[in-house]
């Protein structure tokens, strides 16, 4: 069988480059100075244009001094006048910084009054304790009691208020004998309904 071979013929498209025109003539140039260093990009600069003219003014100035930033200084004006008040107070002494101390004032009234207590010695720290049942009996066993025995007298004092706030005596209770004060003191738990402390020896009162 024989072949059968598909010739395909390659078309340029689109029209043929004339190298007279104005476009290839350019392009032909820039080439040209692009390969011996001398292309520049932008527009070539005008000396004499207004920004050119401000440029070398400034740079004029600033070589001889002359470029200052911003706008002069007053020195009449208030802000200038008031730093030079701070100046000369700083220079003497009197500069003082903050507002002044107004002793009429809620906070210097309350440090003038603690200073005064803490100067008679009367400034105790902290918020007063609150007043309760427990405290109240528990100072005056203090008072009657020996030392040695506030601290069984103070757990047993819980049971007591307890044990007469509800009328019966609970079931975790201590024991008789534990309820006992160390040394001659008497027994400070009875039964309900019975008066909770008996009269103290005479030895035990103060």
């Amino acid at each position: 069988m024989k072949k059968v071979v598909k010739v395909v013929k390659v078309e340029k498209r689109g029209r043929k480059v004339n190298p007279n025109s104005a476009r290839q003539i350019r392009l032909a140039e820039l080439e040209a100075k692009r390969a011996n260093g001398e292309l520049k990009r932008g527009r070539p600069v005008n000396k004499k244009s207004v920004r050119q003219l401000e440029i070398a003014r400034k740079f004029h100035n600033k070589i001889y001094g002359f470029e200052t930033r911003g706008r002069k200084v007053n020195p009449s004006s208030a802000r200038q006048l008031r730093l030079n008040e701070l100046d000369n107070k700083r220079a003497n002494g009197e500069l003082k910084l903050g507002r002044p101390v107004n002793p009429n004032s809620a906070r210097q009234v309350r440090l003038a009054e603690m200073e005064a207590k803490r100067a008679n010695g009367t400034l105790r720290r902290g918020r007063p304790t609150k007043a309760s049942k427990f405290k109240i009996i528990e100072k005056a066993l203090v008072s009657v009691y020996p030392k040695e025995a506030i601290v069984a007298v103070t757990v047993i004092l819980k049971v007591v208020l307890e044990a007469t706030a509800l009328e019966t005596v609970p079931e975790n209770a201590p024991d008789e004998d534990i309820l006992k004060p160390p040394g001659n003191a008497p027994p400070v738990i009875v039964k309900v309904g019975e008066p909770m402390f008996a009269e103290p020896p005479a030895e035990a009162k103060v």
